[in-house]
């Protein structure tokens, strides 16, 4: 794994812990925090700094680093880079029907 992919990874991934569909909404969320902020979710000097903030902390609300992103949407940025997978969306039409129009 290059490290520029690092920043996608699932936390279940990182872990050992088995992917399933619900790894790709975490990816799907990292993507749309970028397209939405211009900056990752998560970040880190070093490998290993970047490793504990994907692993310990929460990510930033989005709108604290861009305030003109929907309540809505940043919600479901956010449940989507849930750490417990469970708690994400489980599909990409769960997302779609969650997601603002």
């Amino acid at each position: 794994m290059a490290d520029a992919e690092l920043p996608y990874i699932a936390p279940e991934i990182l872990t050992a812990k088995p992917a399933n569909v619900r790894s790709d909404i975490y990816n799907l969320g990292v993507i749309c925090y970028e397209m939405a902020t211009r900056r990752l979710p998560f970040a880190g000097r070093t490998l290993p700094q970047l490793l504990g903030a994907m692993l310990q902390s929460l990510p930033p609300d989005p709108r604290e680093v861009q305030p003109s992103i929907p309540e809505a949407a940043a919600a479901c940025i956010l449940r989507c880079l849930t750490r417990e997978p469970e708690l994400r969306f489980g599909s990409t039409a769960e997302l779609r029907a969650a997601w603002p129009a």
